[in-house]
């Protein structure tokens, strides 16, 4: 159980770096960026690179904060940290899916 623990918690760790690395590289720092719509379609929304960076870094802290509850629940729990570390790589998935949204918006 403690290598699946570890092991979603790298992929999630990779994802993240993956979404990071797209922000970084495919986002304009100087342009302001469009980062939501509203249901009519306008853009209500805009921001620059720093806060698609910041939204990344706060969903690392999220997975590191599932991560450490996780390890601290592995002797006790049964299954539980496995569930925890597994919604890690979801959160890191839906991170990617909204940064690659974001770029394409913004090309």
């Amino acid at each position: 159980m403690y290598k699946s623990i570890n092991i979603l918690f790298l992929i999630a760790v990779v994802i993240l770096a993956g979404a990071g690395w797209l922000a970084y590289s495919k986002l304009s720092p100087t342009n302001e960026l469009i980062l939501h719509f509203t249901q009519t379609g306008q853009p209500d929304y805009t921001g620059s690179q720093n806060d698609v960076l910041m939204m990344v870094i706060a969903g690392g802290g999220i997975v590191l904060l599932n991560y450490l509850v996780a390890r601290a629940l592995r002797k006790r729990e049964g299954f539980f940290p496995v569930i925890l570390s597994g919604t890690s790589v979801f959160i890191s998935l839906l991170l990617l899916v909204a940064v690659f949204v974001i770029v394409v918006n913004n090309q």
